[in-house]
């Protein structure tokens, strides 16, 4: 009985660590490319935006992929989180996977 409660605490501390550490990745990769995109729009003209140099364009893309491939970790660990017995399902989000195609 002892281990089952030290499981589920373990457990629900993940959970609240992980979609704390979710919510502030995603919000910093949007607010970046939301920044980007604000900024070449408005200084240099929106052409600009598709004519970035290609590695930067190579990297930031990179970055995305890994927050699709990082989100779609944590979409099968929710998933098998919520199949354990004495786990309220409830505190347990429903992530959508991210974007990959543009």
């Amino acid at each position: 009985m002892h281990s089952n409660l030290t499981t589920r605490g373990a457990l629900n501390l993940l959970l609240r660590d992980s979609l704390f550490l979710y919510k502030i990745i995603s919000s910093a990769i949007l607010l970046l490319i939301g920044i980007s995109f604000f900024l070449l729009r408005n200084l240099f003209g929106l052409d600009k935006y598709f004519k970035l140099n290609h590695k930067d364009t190579e990297v930031a893309f990179k970055i995305y992929q890994q927050h699709a491939s990082q989100t779609d970790s944590l979409i099968k660990l929710y998933t098998e989180m919520k199949k354990i017995a004495g786990i309220d399902s409830r505190l347990i989000p429903t992530l959508k996977p991210v974007c990959i195609s543009f």
